[in-house]
């Protein structure tokens, strides 16, 4: 049997959903509907290029990019809680993607060195069985040809979730919670940091903080999606 005929048969009985809003997927559809696809939130990459972000306090970063905006109820809120709470690192991945072909187009292919995700706490790695910001990573890397390395920043402790707290919790939350395991490999080099999303900038400014003692070239920020700016 044709293979395209054997994955429409199987729709009919397993048929595959869009995460974004529930709907059926036809074929080569993934992750997202084409009407998602329409109607999402895009933030305009040239422009958070040009903006050479820098977030409330802490280092500088060289470039900022995102993919969608993030509104509290919408799209990249719905999308991101399916990859965290839902077992659904093919979300992290497929959006990742997306985000690193956004980045070849600006000619970022093969500007990076190195791509550092935030790291989780291993307590709760072993709940969730991955590491969203990782899974991003290996999206974007796979586009932009860049290794991913989780290995390089730990997190020392295990932070309560940051969802329900105001600005001055999420920073006194997130405070000296990580720590660089190996220096020698951020030295001289141009980094790019990813995260899931970006709200207050707290857990990226603190990560981003303690990669920046040990020398980058430059760092650059990715997130899937950012509020605001």
């Amino acid at each position: 049997m044709n293979r395209n005929y054997l994955m429409d048969f199987l729709r009919l009985f397993f048929p595959s959903y869009c995460y974004g809003c529930r709907g059926p997927m036809i074929r080569f559809e993934e992750v997202l509907c084409t009407i998602c696809l329409r109607q999402a939130p895009w933030r305009r990459l040239q422009n958070q290029i040009a903006r050479q972000s820098r977030l409330v306090t802490g280092p500088p970063f060289e470039h900022s990019f995102s993919l969608l905006d993030f509104r509290k109820g919408g799209l990249a809120q719905r999308l991101l809680h399916e990859l965290k709470y839902n077992n659904h690192p093919e979300i992290g991945v497929r959006l990742g993607r997306m985000l690193g072909i956004e980045m070849v187009k600006s000619g970022f292919a093969g500007k990076f060195d190195l791509i550092i995700p935030v790291p989780l706490h291993t307590s709760r790695r072993r709940v969730r069985g991955f590491n969203q910001s990782t899974v991003i990573a290996e999206g974007i890397g796979e586009m932009i040809g860049a290794p991913v390395d989780e290995t390089i920043v730990l997190r020392n402790r295990r932070t309560n979730t940051q969802t329900s707290k105001d600005r001055q919790g999420r920073w006194v939350n997130i405070h000296d919670a990580f720590s660089v395991k190996t220096p020698e490999k951020i030295a001289g080099r141009h980094i790019l940091l990813t995260d899931d999303v970006i709200t207050t900038g707290a857990t990226m400014t603190a990560f981003a903080s303690r990669v920046h003692k040990h020398g980058p070239a430059s760092m650059s920020i990715a997130s899937i999606a950012e509020v605001g700016g």
